[in-house]
């Protein structure tokens, strides 16, 4: 008798009450199944070809008409979810990490929000390396919030709808990779996913085998190195600040260029590096306490340099023939003036 109720729902979580062409399905459609314990999630992508999916199972063939219906033929039988991308995190062992990080980042209810669908490409607690679980651990919470939600799709992406390659915005506004390569091996970001579509009753969950990597929570000492900014970057090394430098929290820096520091007079930074006394000075006057952008004509920072200030002034005249560049990072903000 179990095994009869068991097929018997197996069988109604396939059956839709009405006569649906594959014409009538739209993007993000819900419907309720002839089992009422259960809903089948209707998704269409176009990779370029149209691919049309049921709780993320592709439909191959449609439109077989019969005396009391129409039936349309899936790759495999539908998963019947019951959870939400939340609940799925949370009920797995090998996703501590990752439930901790979303709990402190504020996102565990909006991912059980039953009104809105999101794909979390989730990093298992063996994708977490050791340097980045002390970073977590002493990270403030806006960045915390900017690593999940480097993680977040606010829609459902199936793996089947990812093609050779193509870009998607994350909740943070950066566009993720997403990639097949010849031997059918899903990629974000050039991470890999490894297990494909636990389907959830808003959305679904890929686990992948690497932390996502996002500038925004990138250190001090990374982004300078990622733009280039070496002179800079040697003479953190020279005073031992690269570890203080990664280590404020909302603080804005403002880096000179390599073309600014260049232009130093001839001696000075040979006497600096002779001192390191006032370089680590001459660093930390660098770095101001908050972040903000400049918006005001004359805005005033305190430094982090002991009883010092830093006074910025935007003249018009020099906006039209100088350029500066902001970079976020650490939950920090950078400016970099030639």
């Amino acid at each position: 008798m179990k095994k009869k109720r068991m097929l018997h729902n197996l069988l109604t979580n396939h059956l839709i009450p009405g006569f649906y062409k594959l014409d009538d399905f739209s993007d993000g459609q819900v419907i309720a199944a002839e089992n009422s314990n259960s809903k089948i999630r209707i998704n269409i992508y176009f990779t370029p070809e149209k691919i049309a999916t049921a709780n993320c199972v592709p439909i191959l063939t449609g439109d077989h008409f019969a005396r009391n219906g129409i039936i349309h033929t899936v790759e495999k039988v539908l998963p019947i979810p019951t959870r939400t991308v939340a609940d799925i995190i949370a009920g797995d062992v090998q996703f501590s990490v990752l439930k901790r990080m979303l709990s402190r980042a504020g996102l565990v209810q909006a991912l059980r929000n039953p009104n809105k669908t999101f794909t979390i490409f989730a990093p298992t607690d063996s994708a977490f390396s050791y340097p980045y679980l002390e970073r977590e651990t002493n990270t403030n919470e806006r960045c915390t919030v900017s690593v999940m939600k480097h993680h977040i799709i606010d829609h459902t992406i199936c793996s089947s709808a990812i093609p050779q390659f193509a870009k998607s915005l994350n909740m943070i506004g950066e566009l993720l990779s997403l990639s097949r390569d010849e031997y059918n091996k899903l990629y974000v970001d050039d991470v890999q996913i490894v297990v494909r579509d636990l389907v959830a009753t808003n959305g679904v969950v890929h686990i992948i085998d690497g932390v996502l990597s996002t500038r925004q929570a990138k250190s001090a000492s990374e982004v300078l190195e990622e733009y280039g900014l070496n002179e800079f970057l040697s003479l953190l090394e020279a005073a031992n600040l690269k570890k203080l430098y990664d280590s404020f929290e909302n603080v804005t820096f403002f880096i000179p260029s390599n073309e600014a520091i260049r232009a130093l007079p001839a001696g000075l930074i040979e006497s600096l590096m002779s001192n390191i006394n006032s370089l680590f000075s001459v660093l930390l006057y660098h770095v101001a306490d908050g972040t903000a952008q400049i918006k005001l004509p004359e805005q005033i920072f305190n430094s982090k340099l002991q009883n010092t200030s830093i006074k910025v002034q935007v003249h018009s005249s020099v906006i039209s023939s100088c350029c500066s560049s902001s970079i976020s990072s650490v939950c920090s903000s950078f400016e970099s003036w030639k």
